[in-house]
């Protein structure tokens, strides 16, 4: 029986352990060290948005860093 939910389940049949390792977050044994979040700064979205930061609200600023913030709460 083939179990569609499990991830590891396409590579066990090649044997990549360090594959199967990093997608369940173990190795030899030890939950892998995550990197902290690191939120974005004024300046790097502003580098990412080009012109468009300069012409963002105050609102539309708040609503972008509620994404953030959200995406923040999910990953870590």
């Amino acid at each position: 029986m083939h179990d569609d939910d499990d991830d590891t389940q396409v590579y066990k049949d090649h044997g990549d352990a360090l594959t199967i390792a990093y997608q369940s977050g173990y190795y030899d044994g030890k939950k892998a060290a995550q990197r902290p979040w690191v939120d974005l700064t004024d300046e790097e979205i502003a580098d990412y948005l080009g012109d468009e930061y300069h012409d963002m609200t105050e609102s539309e600023l708040r609503f972008f860093r509620l994404g953030e913030a959200a995406a923040k709460e999910k990953n870590t």
